[in-house]
């Protein structure tokens, strides 16, 4: 196939992103596939000047930037003010593709909006099918005033719609809309000192570090720890809350560790290092971590109803929690409990040697368009 990726979620000059858009294109193309993508980049009236981060990165690219080995190419569009600050394009494209000169047979758009309009609006133009993959950013979205039925046009027009998060299934079920779930990958599944008995456990979380991460939670509750099980903890990523929390662990002396964001390879390594892998992150698309940490070998500790929840075997693969009190009951039991924590780091490590190597996604992802691609 030949496949056009519509992304505004992936790396731009200038401002980190998470690059898993990019990890799937850069993985289609391993098997054959054949992918382009175009970064939609909202013109604003303002001069650069007066705009800051994200925004004035956007402004400030030029018509094709290089990432992760891709040539990605900005195409532009503008809104009109609304009264809900809503979606009512000015221009859809800047320039327009009038002609499939590419020769594209799917259009791939990894957010509704703009990706997916852009994407249904050169479908419809270029009669090739569009898929658009719904992320918790867009169900976020279509809850505030003025965005759901413009959201729900463009799902109901695609040919194919995705979701990596089987909570956002559920929630698109309940406005009419079917859909596909299709999980992230990973590379490989190496195992670490998860995977084997020890008398100390190191307990690691990597975040941004934002309220809704809930990074507090493992700080207050190993602060409460009073069992036998020595252990150590570690936090990799920055984020508002660092230096709070930093200054928590002083306080109450913990043997923790912060450090700063860092490259991929070097926080696999701190996992493969680490026994328990603890996030009890809210409104979560998926959470690649998740998969990462229990394919280093750590037992995984996560939050119920959202981003891996559904993937894994709840109290066999990973464990979750409800609120508060369930994450320092189930984080405790992770510590006291050395064979329960061995079960979970076992079971989990094979579930994602199974099912969620890149492998076995891409052939889900060719499954999927292939059954669905023609569908009205």
């Amino acid at each position: 196939m030949k496949i056009l990726f519509i992304a505004r979620n992936i790396p731009i000059p200038g401002v980190p992103e998470n690059d898993i858009v990019l990890q799937l294109a850069y993985k289609l193309q391993e098997s054959g596939d054949q992918i382009d993508i175009a970064f939609p980049a909202e013109w604003l009236p303002l001069p650069t000047f007066f705009l800051k981060g994200k925004r004035k990165a956007i402004a400030l690219l030029s018509k094709v930037f290089l990432q992760n080995g891709f040539t990605v190419s900005v195409w532009r569009y503008a809104r009109l003010p609304s009264m809900f600050g809503g979606y009512r394009f000015a221009s859809y494209f800047w320039p327009f593709p009038k002609k499939n000169s590419e020769n594209y047979t799917l259009i791939h758009a990894h957010h509704v909006m703009p990706d997916g309009a852009m994407a249904l609006r050169l479908g419809n133009l270029w009669k090739i099918p569009v898929a658009v993959t719904v992320r918790q950013g867009d169900i976020n979205k279509m809850e505030q005033p003025g965005y759901l039925n413009p959201f729900l046009r463009v799902l109901k027009s695609a040919q194919i719609v995705l979701t990596p998060s089987q909570q956002v299934a559920e929630q698109l079920k309940k406005w009419g809309i079917e859909c596909d779930t299709l999980s992230h990958g990973i590379s490989s599944a190496k195992g670490g000192v998860g995977l084997q008995a020890s008398e100390k456990v190191q307990v690691a979380m990597v975040s941004s570090l934002l309220p809704r991460k809930n990074g507090k939670w493992l700080l207050q509750a190993l602060a409460e720890y009073k069992g036998s099980t020595q252990w150590n903890g570690i936090h990799i990523g920055s984020g508002p809350e660092f230096e709070s929390l930093q200054i928590f662990a002083q306080k109450h002396s913990l043997p923790f560790e912060f450090l700063r964001q860092m490259h991929r390879d070097l926080v696999l390594e701190k996992l493969s290092q680490s026994h328990i892998f603890a996030l009890p992150s809210e409104k979560e698309t998926f959470g690649l971590v998740y998969l990462e940490a229990a394919a280093q070998g750590c037992a995984v500790l996560a939050r119920m109803g959202t981003g891996v929840h559904g993937y894994f075997r709840d109290q066999s693969e990973m464990l979750y929690c409800i609120d508060y009190e369930d994450f320092k009951r189930k984080l405790w039991s992770l510590l006291d409990n050395q064979d329960f924590r061995l079960e979970i780091a076992q079971n989990g490590h094979k579930r994602v040697q199974k099912d969620y190597l890149w492998d076995a996604i891409v052939q889900s992802y060719h499954n999927i368009v292939g059954a669905s691609s023609t569908r009205g």
